[in-house]
């Protein structure tokens, strides 16, 4: 009886090489343990940092303290975006993924609140809608031009945009410090890996979704704008802060981590129990969709041919290890799928 036919069979004793050394629940409690919650300690940290920078930027409103601002919202968006492609427990329950990482936003909303009457404070920002708040708000505001070589920030209304931008990372800092605090509770982590296939499932799944949002929405989007020449940067998440390919980039990571965890305690772990050759399979395409992105320019909205067959090997790279996920992994784990792809693979 082969490894995968005796788990299907529930067998109390595998057949020689496939002996179990880690259970589902051990990998599933290391996920919490090593992946989310350094996780969210890193999403308070960045956040804090960019609370910090944006105060110093009310404070003194100089071309220095903006640049310090926007590179440290480069950091708590690429923090953000890691939960993204792990997003189980408070991260989503709590709805602070979309409060604080919203996209895309209403520009015209985000402008209207620096030009208008209101009064700018913190419940006046917790009261708005997620369209007009959040990390991709304050990325409008730290980098958007509303005329030729100027910035909402040093510009004639940057006293209430940089008390606006303060207040927005003030509220993106309470749903941080809202979900490391649920997560150290425990009661997620517990729940989480007492449920058993039930988590794995829906693990991979997740992990299905998250590439296909790579390659179709993020990835293929560009693709289709660079084609039809219709490209907009405010179509692309990330485009005006310079990372339209770290964030996918850093949800394939992230997806990547997933997959391998702790070296003893991890899904690939699990595969290699049952399925040594799936194993090392799918390192090697993580290896070769994570080299594909990292050839990608920053910039995608040049027209030049090497930019185009960059794109198009990225994609192509993305979908291969969503087919090998969807397939050897997902068979070696007992994985029920209920994600279905947008082209139907």
């Amino acid at each position: 009886m082969g490894c995968v036919t005796a788990l299907a069979a529930g067998a109390s004793v595998l057949p020689a090489g496939c002996e179990r050394s880690v259970s589902r629940k051990a990998v599933l409690q290391s996920l919490v343990q090593h992946l989310a919650l350094p996780d969210a300690a890193a999403i308070v940290r960045e956040t804090k940092a960019l609370e910090s920078a944006l105060a110093q930027l009310e404070r003194e409103a100089s071309a220095t303290s903006l640049q310090s601002a926007r590179t440290t919202l480069q950091h708590a968006l690429i923090a953000w975006q890691r939960a993204y492609a792990f997003r189980h427990g408070p991260i989503e329950d709590s709805r602070a993924l979309m409060h604080a990482a919203f996209w895309p936003i209403r520009s015209s909303a985000v402008e209207h609140l620096v030009t208008g009457p209101q009064s700018i404070d913190d419940a006046f920002v917790s009261e708005l809608g997620v369209d007009s708040k959040g990390l991709f708000a304050l990325e409008h505001l730290l980098f958007a031009e509303p005329t030729p070589n100027t910035t909402w920030m040093l510009g004639t209304v940057s006293t209430r945009a940089c008390a606006l931008a303060s207040a927005l990372a003030r509220d993106v800092s309470r749903h941080a410090e809202r979900v490391a605090h649920d997560l150290a509770r425990g009661d997620f982590q517990r729940n989480f890996a007492n449920a058993g296939q039930d988590s794995l499932n829906q693990v991979v799944n997740q992990m299905l979704a998250t590439l296909e949002t790579i390659a179709a929405d993020r990835l293929g989007r560009i693709a289709s704008m660079r084609s039809n020449q219709r490209f907009e940067m405010r179509d692309v998440q990330g485009a005006q802060s310079g990372l339209s390919v770290d964030i996918p980039l850093a949800w394939l990571t992230t997806t990547q981590r997933v997959y391998l965890g702790l070296e003893r305690e991890s899904l690939a772990t699990l595969v290699k129990q049952v399925a040594p050759q799936v194993d090392v399979q799918v390192r090697a395409v993580f290896a070769g969709a994570t080299a594909a992105l990292q050839a990608l320019p920053k910039r995608l909205d040049d027209s030049d041919v090497a930019t185009t067959h960059a794109l198009e090997a990225a994609i192509l790279s993305i979908k291969d290890l969503e087919v090998a996920l969807k397939v050897d992994v997902a068979s070696a784990l007992g994985v029920t799928l209920s994600f279905i792809s947008s082209d139907g693979d």
